[in-house]
């Protein structure tokens, strides 16, 4: 089964930074970890989605046209379900939701009205820690350039990049 998702690529470097600030909060923290390599701005999840994929690498293309965008990452926070914390993320402030309504026409479907861009950290096993770490990392904050979208899919276990342009630096 495809998971495919639309993300921005985050330059080495910086991978490198949040990467450290996740080791650190899987010392408190409880949950499934995501890898350095499979760091990266969500923007859009379509799963298995009914939609052409010539369609979809054509979205991305025609987006990534002329882009370019900062990206400011500014302090950790969780999606919960329900009232329990479920995954951690690094939160992304730049507003993103042109894109989200530009691509959610050019492949047909309904905008995402949650739209939250972010940076997965992991997904939680429980909330022991989660609030000490939103406290002690509010101010964390990176920047980066961004060169554009890329499609990937994955399974959890694998990652593969289907297009996109390089990350920004």
């Amino acid at each position: 089964m495809r998971r495919l998702f639309i993300a921005l690529e985050i330059p080495e470097d910086k991978k490198d930074l949040l990467y450290e600030v996740s080791k650190a909060l899987s010392k408190s923290v409880s949950g499934n970890f995501v890898d350095r390599d499979k760091m990266h701005v969500t923007i859009r999840f379509l799963g298995d989605p009914n939609i052409p994929d010539d369609r979809i690498t054509g979205a991305v293309k025609e987006i990534n046209g002329g882009f370019r965008r900062e990206i400011d990452v500014r302090g950790v926070d969780s999606f919960y379900h329900g009232d329990t914390p479920s995954v951690m993320f690094f939160n992304v402030s730049t507003d993103l939701s042109d894109i989200n309504s530009k691509l959610s026409a050019l492949l047909g479907i309904e905008e995402d009205k949650r739209f939250y861009p972010h940076i997965t950290i992991c997904r939680l096993k429980g909330r022991e820690g989660v609030e000490d770490a939103r406290r002690k990392y509010k101010d964390f904050s990176l920047s980066f350039l961004s060169n554009g979208l890329t499609l990937f899919d994955s399974d959890f276990k694998s990652y593969r990049r289907i297009t996109g342009p390089s990350a920004g630096s």
